[in-house]
């Protein structure tokens, strides 16, 4: 008797365990789509502290223009990135997200358009 009632708590000791463990979190793979003067498709980590950087290649007003996104991601889900080119500020990305999606505005020069985001699944 003494066995079973130490499997049982035992096994509800691991279950409750797993469930403190299984927190919902922007934190991981996303695929960010643009649409507007530019469609374009990324892939983006958010990392643990819901940051992200990374760096694409675009084809943008007849050439090809290497563009890094860096930015942050803010408790409530409110999504601001900076896009630069050669070091310089050129435009951005506002939105919001929630732990599976999520959308938005981007604008840099004379391009705009709106952007959506969906979390990758494991």
């Amino acid at each position: 008797m003494t066995k079973k009632i130490f499997s049982i708590l035992l096994l509800t000791v691991f279950v409750f365990s797993c469930s403190l463990f299984t927190k919902d979190s922007y934190q991981g793979a996303w695929t960010l789509t643009f649409s507007g003067d530019l469609s374009e498709v990324f892939d983006f980590i958010i990392e643990e502290d819901f940051s992200f950087s990374f760096a694409k290649s675009i084809y943008a007003q007849g050439r090809d223009i290497d563009a890094q996104f860096s930015g942050k991601i803010s408790e409530d889900g409110t999504l601001n990135c900076e896009v630069k080119v050669m070091g310089m500020k050129v435009g951005e990305l506002k939105g919001s997200i929630n732990y599976e999606n999520g959308s938005g505005i981007w604008g840099g020069g004379n391009l705009a358009g709106k952007w959506t985001a969906i979390k990758k699944k494991n």
